[in-house]
């Protein structure tokens, strides 16, 4: 027998005088069964994520009050409550430091109890979704005017994990420090 069960009981009294059968429904009430996995982490940045799961297959014949959420930082190396009052199966985290690792887990909650905590597979680094892309390769100087010149390259062989979608040119005129972005448009 478990949460949620439910079954038809005859319970019958006797007396001298005579008996009297009386049907009973009885609901077996217990905390929930484990979150479903997976739990997906999603939109991943420097200080935040997105946490979604999906509810546990039973509830344990009372309905999910609410969702706890733990976050294990393992620089910090302890388990520490995100959450506790989630009403619906996703969670964005706020406040993560970036460059850090971080674990989490989940459980449901009713009015018998909390469910087994289920916990995410692998952990996060909170950053930013692409690392920068590398500097372009065997850069040319080509045609030569009075006041233009032709550069040539070969796009870079790491492009950080997203598409390159266009090349700045800067310049630096030889009695100044700053340099000033060449192109008025997107080089593609």
């Amino acid at each position: 027998v478990k949460g949620g069960d439910t079954d038809l009981y005859s319970c019958t009294l006797k007396n001298y005088l005579g008996q009297e059968t009386v049907q009973m429904k009885v609901i077996v009430v217990d905390k929930p069964d484990t979150l479903e996995g997976p739990l997906n982490i999603s939109d991943i940045k420097p200080d935040s994520c997105l946490l979604t799961w999906k509810p546990p297959k039973t509830d344990g014949g009372s309905p999910i009050t609410n969702y706890i959420i733990e976050t294990f930082d393992t620089k910090k190396g302890e388990w520490q409550k995100e959450s506790s009052f989630l009403r619906s199966p996703f969670y964005e985290v706020s406040g993560l430091d970036e460059g850090s690792e971080y674990k989490f887990r989940f459980s449901a909650e009713n009015l018998y109890g909390q469910s087994i905590s289920l916990e995410c597979e692998k952990p996060i680094i909170a950053k930013n979704p692409y690392d920068a892309s590398q500097c372009p390769a065997n850069v040319e100087v080509g045609k030569q005017t009075e006041n233009s010149i032709t550069l040539k390259w070969n796009k870079p062989k790491n492009d950080g994990g997203s598409k390159i979608t266009a090349d700045q040119v800067e310049i630096r005129k030889p009695d100044s420090d700053v340099w000033e972005i060449a192109n008025d448009y997107s080089i593609k």
